[in-house]
């Protein structure tokens, strides 16, 4: 696993595809780093991600659709 390819769905209604680096999914403290497997652990930080990062850099409301970690 290196890459989680993320589904939205702006506002407008246009479905984005973006491929992130794995670590989008990691939890990470001074002393380990862990990636999520668990699909709703999974979808916690992609939403995370989104309203953190996504929304601003397609300037739109982003809702999640789909993901595939590969």
């Amino acid at each position: 696993m290196e890459n989680v390819t993320v589904e939205m769905k702006s506002a407008e209604g246009k479905i984005i595809s973006r491929t992130l680096d794995i670590t989008v999914l990691q939890y990470r403290s001074d002393v380990i780093s862990i990636t999520a497997t668990d699909p709703e652990m999974q979808r916690t930080k992609l939403l995370e991600w989104i309203e953190e990062r996504g929304n601003e850099q397609h300037e739109t409301e982003l809702s999640l659709v789909s993901w595939y970690v590969h």
